[in-house]
C-alpha cells in the first residue's frame, strides 16, 4: 500500500482493494475529502492500468513537451 501526499491531494494504490477503501473511509472521516476516481496523472507522469496487477507509469509527454 502507497499513500503519496502533494500539495492538495492524495494518491493512494495498492493491490488490496478493500484496504484502499477502508484507508479511504477512514481519512474522509478525519479531513473533508472527495473521490475523483483512478488518477491518469499525477506530477506531469501518466499512470497507465495495462494488466490487472500491474501499473505502467511514464513520462513520455512530459519529456517530448519540454524538447
Amino acid at each position: 500500500m502507497f499513500i503519496t501526499l502533494y500539495i492538495d491531494g492524495i494518491l493512494l494504490a495498492g493491490n488490496n482493494l478493500k484496504m484502499i477503501e477502508a484507508i479511504k473511509k477512514w481519512l474522509s472521516s478525519i479531513f473533508e475529502m472527495k473521490d475523483i476516481g483512478e488518477a491518469r496523472y499525477v506530477l506531469l507522469v501518466e499512470i497507465i492500468k495495462n494488466h490487472p496487477k500491474k501499473l505502467l507509469i511514464c513520462g513520455r509527454k512530459h519529456i517530448s513537451e519540454r524538447l
